[in-house]
């Protein structure tokens, strides 16, 4: 029973850290595209596509405020913070699936 019980608990946490990845790398490509802006403005031709992307920088630009006083130069630290905030995350999981497998044996 408790060997079906820890495979349960491996599954969740496999996937639970699957999804903490992807959310991860998907945070990881708008970093660099909010970084990279100008480029991307330059690379976009199709209008539509280009106006969401400018609301985004927009966006990006109106939660970094509070963020520019410690860092003039930065472009999107709220994103950042997230980003290490999913790192810990997927740290604490990671040391969760050892302890799970290894008292599972």
């Amino acid at each position: 029973m408790s060997h079906i019980i820890g495979n349960i608990f491996e599954g969740l946490i496999q996937y639970t850290l699957l999804g903490v990845i992807v959310a991860l790398l998907l945070m990881l490509i708008l970093l660099i595209l909010l970084h990279a802006r100008n480029p991307v403005m330059a690379f976009l031709r199709i209008a539509p596509l280009r106006d969401k992307f400018d609301q985004l920088c927009e966006l990006s630009d109106r939660l970094d405020e509070s963020h520019i006083a410690k860092n003039p130069f930065g472009s999107a630290m709220w994103l950042s913070r997230l980003i290490w905030m999913g790192v810990m995350a997927a740290v604490g999981l990671m040391i969760l699936w050892i302890v799970v497998t290894v008292i599972r044996g």
